[in-house]
């Protein structure tokens, strides 16, 4: 998209990794933010482990979202690409706009 309109005002939606790299650059500010007085007492392994302990929390009710999430997702997955199929050959043969 970049490469097709350069200038911002015609496309707003393509400079949306700005803000993920804004994200990503405040996320890890503020995680050495918080850890910054007990990284050198903790390790790097008691880090990890900290962080993983930190989904043990999570409530029955959001892990049994979580897995029912990841078990659809697959064949949802799958799905997709039969539905383009589909529709890529309907349009293939059935041109738009020819009557």
């Amino acid at each position: 998209m970049e490469i097709v309109f350069s200038d911002y005002s015609k496309n707003f939606i393509g400079h949306g990794f700005l803000a993920v790299d804004f994200f990503f650059c405040l996320s890890g500010f503020v995680i050495a933010y918080a850890y910054d007085g007990r990284i050198e007492k903790m390790g790097l392994v008691a880090f990890f482990r900290a962080r993983l302990g930190a989904g043990a929390r999570l409530t029955p009710g959001l892990k049994r979202l979580c897995v029912f999430s990841g078990k659809i997702s697959y064949p949802l997955y799958l799905t997709h690409y039969a539905v383009l199929w589909m529709f890529g050959n309907y349009y293939g043969t059935h041109k738009p706009g020819t009557g």
